[in-house]
């Protein structure tokens, strides 16, 4: 394919800013991050992460934003898949990108979904010159949508993907059709290098490096027959080396340490981030003859957009369904042998060996999935989890790119298909409730305008009503859930440590307003108006009252006064001065708490 003009990425490459050397942000570090900031020049966080902003993880962002840059690095982007960009997804991620001042987005030549069915990991494509034109396209899509450059980032794969082109052929047509930067993850390269038997450094020879934007470092793991991109170990020797060496050629922006698990030891972290800032401060002077440039990437010749898509899709649909079926017992897709065979993709079948360790990380994501939304109810679950979770799958593919769509029917499931555990442990249904309900939980009115009282005479509470935070979820629990979360609470502190953290709490906020109106097995679960994540309280029973009651009344006239004596009546309690003295106190702890978002005259 022949560029119809001269590139002009190099000079874009110049005008984005320099930021150093960076780590990969991972909930479960936050406090560690803070703690050795110093050490750490930016951040790239995960924009799937905090697609949903009512968890509270924008605000994190922001925060941390006032300390560090950051950048965003996706994973379902799925810029390989033969369907169309998914409108919702860019709509999300161009949000993140603004809110952070990101400088640009990147994601990976790969593909995890296909007739909108995610995985959520990360699968190789055909090399070929009608693949690379069609994603090429979605790149430049999504660049003019998002108003940002992308960068490319090359995976690790266990399969050599037979055709036209080689891996760096085929990375060197998507970039310079596309006109868009690199991310060259190295350890990727390097597991690459090993698993399908080629020369990294003459891998670095074949692509346009001046189109590097971004270098990606982490390390993986040594299984008998692959290594695999594991993300959970110390960064390799020979990858240090490929950096030394790819910076005697270019000069890059931004350097990241990727760390998925494995977090006991954050000094580990800090040795391989000083190991990686060392080299840079010491690079040699750069060979820049060595560097490919564009005029001979772009000799590669390429049929016309559009064509053969169809063909990749039965292609995408057979692999993934192929890995749904050994992880479930069953696929969703049909697939059309004949469109498969007719762009010569036939000889793309998984060998024995590949399917083996691409069949272990999809059951490894797919678990990893459903424990990032319920970690305490997979505590819970002990040695029946894995069983669980592959069932559900088989019951519900995972469709759509978000956890909250992937995950939202486990609670039912449990509750309709496992009667048995049920038996067992009957609460299990209700914890996943909570569990998705306060990962999920909704938007706070930020918008609604209301004043703040202290409520301190009769005359305010007769004449203003509380705002109910519009969060809010109330909740009746025939079991103590708090004690059963504390029973629990150190199996799911072990799962929290491999990243998937929960912040289920059930501390009890009330003074001694309650005294002796208080039962253990109400609960709320709410945002509160500060932006801070979602917060679950067991509540005294006069206050389940008291925002019942105010639910109730949200479209009526009612005073705080009125909800007080409605409450009082519900409990059947005297009107006493102590018991109005009381529920006037509990309505003031739940302005307090944003349960109550402020007043409005009534």
């Amino acid at each position: 394919m022949k560029n119809k003009h001269q590139s002009s990425f190099s000079e874009l490459k110049a005008s984005l800013p320099t930021l150093g050397i960076g780590l990969g942000l991972r909930g479960s570090l936050v406090d560690s991050i803070m703690a050795f900031k110093e050490k750490i020049d930016w951040l790239e966080f995960t924009p799937e992460n905090y697609f949903q902003s009512a968890t509270g993880g924008q605000d994190l962002l922001q925060s941390l934003g006032q300390h560090f840059a950051l950048t965003s690095h996706g994973v379902s982007l799925s810029i390989g898949s033969a369907d169309p960009l998914n409108p919702d997804y860019l709509t999300n991620l161009k949000h993140l990108v603004q809110i952070t001042n990101s400088p640009w987005f990147s994601d990976h030549l790969s593909f995890s979904s296909v007739d909108n069915h995610y995985i959520h990991d990360l699968f190789p494509l055909p090399q070929n010159s009608l693949t690379a034109q069609h994603i090429a396209d979605k790149i430049q899509a999504a660049q003019a949508f998002v108003g940002k450059p992308m960068l490319i980032e090359n995976i690790s794969a266990y399969q050599k993907m037979d055709g036209p082109l080689s891996e760096s052929q085929f990375l060197t047509e998507v970039a310079t059709t596309a006109d868009c930067g690199i991310l060259l993850d190295l350890n990727n390269l390097y597991i690459n290098s090993i698993n399908l038997k080629f020369d990294p450094y003459q891998f670095l020879a074949e692509i346009p490096l001046e189109r590097v934007v971004q270098v990606h470092m982490a390390g993986h793991l040594q299984t008998s027959k692959y290594l695999v991109d594991s993300h959970g170990e110390r960064v390799e020797k020979n990858v240090f080396a490929l950096l030394e060496h790819l910076l005697t050629l270019i000069e890059v922006n931004a350097i990241t340490l990727e760390r998925d698990q494995n977090f006991a030891d954050f000094n580990e972290l800090i040795y391989d981030l000083d190991h990686i800032r060392d080299i840079h401060k010491n690079r040699k002077p750069l060979a820049v003859s060595a560097v490919k440039n564009d005029s001979a990437a772009s000799a590669i010749n390429c049929t016309p957009t559009g064509e053969g898509v169809a063909a990749l899709r039965e292609f995408e649909k057979a692999f993934i369904g192929n890995l749904l079926e050994k992880a479930t017992g069953a696929s969703p897709f049909k697939i059309n042998q004949q469109a498969i065979a007719s762009h010569d993709l036939a000889n793309l079948q998984l060998s024995e060996n590949a399917n083996e360790i691409y069949s272990m990380i999809t059951n490894s994501r797919l678990d990893e999935l459903l424990q990032s939304v319920y970690p305490i109810t997979f505590a819970a679950l002990g040695n029946n989890s894995k069983k669980v979770s592959a069932a559900f799958y088989r019951q519900y593919p995972t469709v759509g790119f978000s956890h909250q769509n992937a995950a939202k029917d486990f609670s039912n499931y449990i509750k309709s298909e496992w009667q048995m555990l049920i038996a067992d442990l009957p609460y299990l249904a209700q914890l996943a409730e909570i569990e998705f309900k306060q990962h999920f939980c909704a938007e706070f009115n930020k918008e609604m305008q209301v004043v703040h009282l202290e409520l301190d005479s009769f005359e305010q509470l007769s004449q203003f009503r509380p705002v109910l935070n519009e969060s809010l979820d109330l909740i009746k629990s025939s079991y103590p859930l708090p004690s059963i979360v504390r029973a629990v609470a150190s199996v799911a502190n072990m799962a929290a440590d491999q990243g998937h953290s929960s912040s289920l709490s059930f501390d009890v906020p009330w003074t001694t307003a309650a005294t002796g109106i208080s039962a253990p097995y109400s609960l709320v679960i709410y945002r509160p108006t500060s932006g801070a994540s979602a917060q679950l309280f067991t509540i005294p029973t006069a206050a389940a009252t008291l925002i019942d009651t105010a639910s109730k009344a949200s479209k009526k006239s009612a005073s705080c006064l009125n909800l007080i004596e409605e409450t009082m009546t519900a409990l059947k309690l005297t009107p006493s001065p102590a018991n109005l003295a009381s529920l006037i106190g509990l309505t003031k702890e739940l302005f307090e708490l944003g349960i109550f978002v402020g007043c409005v005259a009534v």
